[in-house]
C-alpha cells in the first residue's frame, strides 16, 4: 500500500502502467478523485515514434536445467539453464535473467544468465549463466527466493521458486560455515608517501589481522574498509584490499590526492570475505543504524588518522542548466518502430579536483526510469584532470533506443555528477503537479 501510493504521487505512469486496478482504487478511495502528474521540463522532452510497440512480458520459466561440475573434494562450476514459455521470441523473450542464490547457511552468490545464440541485447527464451564455488563452500541445496527476468524496454517479470521447478544441491565434504573474524585492538592506520601520474599523492593504508579457521581467504578484494572524515556534508571513502596468508592479515590502501578534504578520518567499518562466501562486516562502536545478519559492532575506538592537504575540493562540480539541449531522431521516419537516436549536451566544470563521471535517467511513457552513464571526456580513472577543470566542459552523450521502445513523450528526468574527490550533485527535472477534484 505505501509503496503504491508513493508510486500514485511522484510516477503515476509507472503504478498505471503496472497495476491499473490498484491506481484506480488510490484514486477513487483514498484520494477522493485527486490526482497527481509528474511532468518534466518541456525543452528536455523528445517524441518516439512506434507503430509496433512492446508491452510484453517476458515469458514465464517453463524449463530448468542445472548442472554441478566437479568432484566432492573440488571447486565446482555451476551451470543454469532457464526456458520460457513464449509464442514469440522477440516479444516474450527476455536479454537477461538475475537471481541471488541462497545456501542455508545463508551465504549466496549472484548469478546473471543471457540469451543463447544471438547478441548480446537481444531478447531470447533460453537463457545461460553459471558461476564457481570453493570446494569449502556451504554443502547442501542452493536456491533463489525469485528470478528477474527483463527485456530491453525494461518489461519485467518476477517469478518466485514455487513457480518453477530448482535443484541445486552442492556435494562438499569439506564446507566452512564459520566467518572469518576480526582480531581485537589489531586495526590500525598508518601514511605513506607515493608518486602517481607524476605527482605526489598521500597513502592511508588500513591494516588489521584476520582470524580464518579454513585459512582460505576470498582471491582479489577480499578484505574492504570505509573512512569517515567529521564532515556530515560529505560521503565515506570506501575501498577494496588484499588479505596477506603470510602475515594473515587485510591491507585497505586508500589513495588520497591533496584535493581530498583536511580531516580527522576514522575507520569505522571493515569488511572481510572468505572463500566460503562467508562475509563478516564489523562496525567500530555504534552505527547508529541496524545491522545486516553478516554484520556486529565492536566495542573499540575506530583508529583515527590526520591527513593535512593544502587545496581541498568541497564543492561539487556545476553544471548550466541553459545549456542542455536533448533531440532525438527517428532510425525509421516513414515506418517507425521505436527505434531512436537520442543525443544530449550538455556543459560541466569543477573548480579543483574534475568531474569524474556523470549519469542520467531517461523516463518513457510506461514510468520506466533508463540510467545510462556518461563518461564523456572525463578521463574518470585518472586521478588528475588532464585539462583546466574551472573550464566549461562540452559533453555529448548519445544512444539508441531499442525497436518496440513505448511510443509517445519521454524526458531526461536527472543528471548526475560526481568529481573526483567525490562531491556529487543531483538535477531533477520533474515537477509534481496536484489536481484537487472539487
Amino acid at each position: 500500500m505505501a509503496e503504491s501510493i508513493a508510486y500514485f504521487v511522484v510516477n503515476p505512469d509507472k503504478l498505471r502502467s503496472r497495476s491499473l486496478p490498484k491506481y484506480e482504487f488510490i484514486r477513487d478511495r483514498i484520494m477522493q478523485g485527486n490526482i497527481y502528474m509528474s511532468l518534466i521540463r518541456e525543452d528536455l522532452t523528445f517524441e518516439v515514434y512506434n507503430l509496433y510497440p512492446d508491452y510484453v512480458f517476458p515469458g514465464k520459466i517453463r524449463r530448468v536445467d542445472i548442472k554441478v561440475i566437479g568432484a566432492p573434494e573440488d571447486d565446482k562450476e555451476v551451470l543454469i539453464e532457464i526456458a520460457l514459455h513464449a509464442f514469440d521470441n522477440v516479444l516474450e523473450g527476455a536479454i537477461s535473467a538475475y537471481a541471488r542464490i541462497h545456501s542455508d547457511a545463508g551465504t549466496y552468490k549472484d548469478v546473471y544468465l543471457y540469451p543463447v545464440g544471438v547478441p548480446r541485447g537481444t531478447p531470447g527464451t533460453v537463457l545461460s549463466g553459471g558461476f564457481k564455488l570453493s570446494k569449502h563452500a556451504k554443502a547442501g541445496y542452493w536456491s533463489p527466493d525469485q528470478v528477474s527476468l527483463t527485456d530491453e524496454h525494461l518489461n519485467e517479470r518476477f517469478v518466485g521458486r514455487n513457480d518453477f521447478g530448482w535443484r541445486l544441491y552442492v556435494n562438499n565434504p569439506q564446507e566452512d560455515i564459520t566467518p572469518p573474524h576480526y582480531v581485537r585492538n589489531s586495526a590500525r592506520l598508518a601514511k605513506s608517501v607515493a608518486t602517481r601520474e607524476g605527482q605526489e599523492v598521500q597513502l592511508i593504508e588500513a591494516s588489521w589481522s584476520v582470524g580464518e579457521n579454513s585459512g582460505f581467504m576470498r582471491e582479489g578484494s577480499a578484505c574492504a574498509a570505509a573512512l569517515n572524515d567529521q564532515n556530515l556534508e560529505t560521503y565515506s571513502v570506501f575501498e577494496y584490499g588484499d588479505y596477506d596468508p603470510r602475515t594473515e592479515t587485510c591491507l585497505v590502501v586508500f589513495e588520497m590526492p591533496d584535493y581530498m578534504p583536511s580531516a580527522m578520518y576514522a575507520m569505522n567499518y571493515i569488511m572481510m570475505t572468505d572463500r566460503a562466501l562467508n562475509v563478516s562486516g564489523i562496525y567500530f562502536g555504534d552505527p547508529n543504524h541496524g545491522l545486516r545478519q553478516e554484520e556486529s559492532i565492536v566495542d573499540e575506538v575506530a583508529p583515527r588518522i590526520r591527513l593535512s592537504t593544502s587545496n581541498e575540493d568541497t564543492l561539487p562540480p556545476e553544471i548550466d542548466l541553459n545549456r542542455i539541449r536533448i533531440q532525438a531522431e527517428p532510425s525509421r521516419p516513414s515506418d517507425p518502430n521505436g527505434e531512436t537516436l537520442v543525443t544530449l549536451d550538455f556543459v560541466v566544470r569543477d573548480d579543483i579536483s574534475g568531474v569524474r563521471i556523470a549519469s542520467l535517467y531517461l523516463r518513457d511513457p510506461q514510468g520506466n526510469d533508463h540510467h545510462h552513464y556518461v563518461y564523456g571526456n572525463f578521463e574518470g580513472h585518472a586521478l588528475f584532470p588532464a585539462s583546466d577543470p574551472t573550464q566549461w566542459s562540452h559533453q555529448r552523450w548519445t544512444t539508441i533506443l531499442p525497436p518496440g521502445s513505448p511510443p509517445g513523450t519521454w524526458g531526461l528526468l536527472e543528471l548526475n555528477v560526481q568529481d573526483r574527490a567525490g562531491n556529487a550533485r543531483r538535477y531533477n527535472f520533474a515537477e509534481t503537479i496536484h489536481f484537487d477534484i472539487e
